[in-house]
């Protein structure tokens, strides 16, 4: 009788931990709300009704005429006086719509100065939006050898992200939301002078030096750029629009950005009807930009570029001089600044609720699914340790 309630007993315990062991990775490893709307790619909260308002306020031919406006200025190549102009032009600009400021600095010699234009300056969370203004100076990857030498036009790669920031700053500084987040357009100087095919923009620079400055400065005299209570720590995200204007449109993901931040706006696109050109599995490449330095320092990044080192993407203009207006697409600033405006809309609009916080690139230990399957291993390992070591004899 004592044997079959000591055997009753070891069953019991045994069978009991494997079930809690069990009921507990399951409750992890399941996939709720938010891995069912990885699972289905589809949004959470999803409505009938989509309120596009603030993004159909976008005005593509505005965009197009302010490429055209900064091509007006020549080559912008850092320390020219077409730079110092176009840079002067896009900050008066931004003044209707908020405050705006040159940062001066300097590399090997040549005065540079990035932008920062500010909407609701005060606010202490940050969202900052980007792009570099200066153009190549160089045209190394042109089909014509004799051209290789010269600057390019720069209307995709450095004009196009420039233009799309600048109509996005009009819409929400005309909307009728009281934000309640500052929103920062950033444009930065000397991004495109590095070294490709042997050939460098400028010799000695490398590339990104704009953004590369600038995040320094933030960190080692953060009064020069920050209101009391802001900091590199109350930046929300960083988005970055970097050849958005030419034709045939397809972002690719790219891998220093942050995955919950793509994942947000590629959904976002598609939800607008622009699956081509967000395409939830497309392509992974991976790029020096200017979100970089921003992404090193923990801030959630996003990098909205095309694959434009291959010639078969649909626009093969990079580094050369087919990089001009006439490879501008307006449907194609269109798709951009919509989607933008509408994750502007669907992530900040105070009358929808609490911001979302992106989290950092997950790690293996902080996925679910390895907790639970790690749970329900140990609660199995442990039956096995009381069934052999207390149950013996029996």
């Amino acid at each position: 009788m004592k044997k079959k309630l000591i055997r009753f007993f070891r069953f019991f315990l045994i069978n009991l931990i494997i079930i809690v062991s069990l009921s507990m990775s399951i409750s992890l490893i399941t996939p709720i709300d938010s891995y069912l709307q990885i699972l289905e790619d589809k949004p959470l909260n999803s409505q009938p009704f989509l309120n596009t308002t603030l993004a159909d306020e976008f005005n593509s031919s505005f965009a197009y005429n302010n490429i055209e406006t900064q091509l007006s200025f020549g080559d912008r190549i850092p320390g020219s006086n077409g730079s110092f102009d176009c840079a002067k032009n896009i900050s008066s600009e931004m003044q209707k719509y908020g405050e705006s400021a040159l940062y001066n600095f300097s590399i090997n010699g040549f005065q540079c100065n990035n932008i920062i234009s500010r909407i609701n300056p005060n606010k202490s969370q940050i969202v900052i939006f980007a792009s570099h203004y200066d153009s190549r100076a160089v045209a190394e990857k042109d089909p014509n050898s004799s051209l290789r030498s010269e600057p390019i036009d720069g209307a995709n790669d450095g004009g196009s992200g420039v233009a799309v920031m600048m109509e996005m700053a009009r819409v929400i500084a005309e909307a009728k939301i009281n934000w309640n987040v500052s929103f920062w357009f950033v444009f930065f100087d000397a991004e495109d002078q590095g070294e490709s095919r042997g050939i460098s923009g400028i010799n000695g620079w490398d590339w990104c030096e704009g953004s590369e400055w600038m995040v320094e400065e933030m960190e080692n005299q953060p009064n020069i750029y920050f209101r009391e209570g802001q900091s590199l720590d109350t930046i929300h995200s960083f988005i970055l629009f970097d050849m958005v204007g030419g034709t045939n449109l397809k972002f690719i993901r790219e891998s220093h950005s942050n995955d919950d931040l793509t994942d947000e706006v590629f959904k976002i696109g598609n939800s607008l009807g622009y699956e081509v050109n967000f395409p939830l599995n497309g392509a992974t490449r991976t790029y020096i930009d200017d979100h970089v330095p921003f992404a090193q320092k923990g801030i959630p990044t996003l990098d909205l570029i095309i694959e434009f080192d291959n010639l078969n993407c649909g626009w093969p203009y990079h580094h050369t001089s087919g990089d001009t207006i006439e490879n501008i697409s307006e449907e194609s600033l269109e798709i951009t600044g919509r989607t933008a405006l509408q994750y502007v809309y669907e992530t900040f609009d105070p009358t929808l609720g609490f911001i979302e916080k992106f989290s950092s690139k997950e790690t293996f230990f902080s996925n679910p699914y390895v907790i639970g399957t790690g749970i329900l291993i140990i609660g199995v390992g442990i039956a096995i340790v009381i069934k052999s070591t207390f149950f013996k004899k029996y």
